[in-house]
């Protein structure tokens, strides 16, 4: 992995944390009567998780084996990869039009 898709994944695994603590901040704020609703399962999953959240300085392999966590490597080397592919895939001279009518 070169540098700069080591920056890419980085910055989008913090994007994801972003969007962790979003959907748990919303889990926080919604009624108690809509909490177990389907749609609010993994909100659910990122509020107990950050609320109880183990850092990587205090256990390293319980830090790596937390859902935010999982989640946030899992979203940021499917999408290094899909940004890396269409970069790729762009640079090699296939114009847009022809491609994306």
């Amino acid at each position: 992995m070169s540098s700069n898709d080591a920056v890419l994944l980085s910055v989008l695994h913090e994007l994801r944390h972003s969007y962790q603590h979003t959907l748990a901040e919303v889990f926080c704020d919604i009624s108690t009567e809509y909490r177990n609703l389907e749609i609010f399962s993994e909100a659910k999953g990122f509020f107990y998780n950050l609320k109880d959240y183990i850092s990587s300085t205090e256990d390293y392999m319980a830090y790596k084996k937390q859902p935010c966590e999982v989640d946030a490597n899992e979203f940021a080397r499917e999408r290094t990869r899909f940004y890396i592919e269409t970069i790729q895939y762009y640079v090699n001279n296939v114009p847009y039009d022809t491609e994306h009518k």
